[in-house]
């Protein structure tokens, strides 16, 4: 039966929504969509994952276009830098660059010509780093 108080339907709904996510992970279902098991390593199937990052890239534009800055706790930040610095590894591992992870030239992160290429916008970061890897 529809509830007219806001507040309870608001309750209602979430509480629907954890044992249908709950059930969901039981059966080893990705808990938002429910068409298919988790992506390895992640707790959502990848398209799931996919449409999450492409909204939260929307909602950053926009924040970025309103002069919002980002507003982070700092564990999320700590969090942020630390997957930032596994995605480094990984890609020297690979035998890529740890900025871009285009090429094959070695840069770190300290190295002066990336710190010169982090203007934005990002084409125009790939292309310099590009050109830089090339001429040494």
């Amino acid at each position: 039966m529809p509830c007219r108080d806001p507040e309870v339907r608001r309750q209602r709904d979430r509480e629907r929504a954890r044992r249908r996510a709950a059930k969901r992970i039981a059966l080893g279902l990705c808990p938002r969509c429910g068409n298919g098991p988790p992506a390895p390593g992640r707790p959502v199937c990848e398209t799931c994952a996919h449409k999450r990052r492409a909204a939260d890239r929307v909602r950053a534009a926009k924040r970025r276009e309103a002069g919002i800055k980002r507003i982070r706790n700092s564990e999320a930040r700590k969090a942020e830098y630390r997957r930032a610095r596994d995605r480094a590894d990984q890609r020297v591992a690979r035998g890529l660059c740890a900025g871009c992870g285009l090429c094959g030239a070695p840069h770190k992160p300290h190295d002066v010509q990336f710190m010169v290429m982090l203007t934005p916008p990002r084409t125009s970061l790939i292309f310099r780093h590009l050109l830089l890897a090339d001429s040494t």
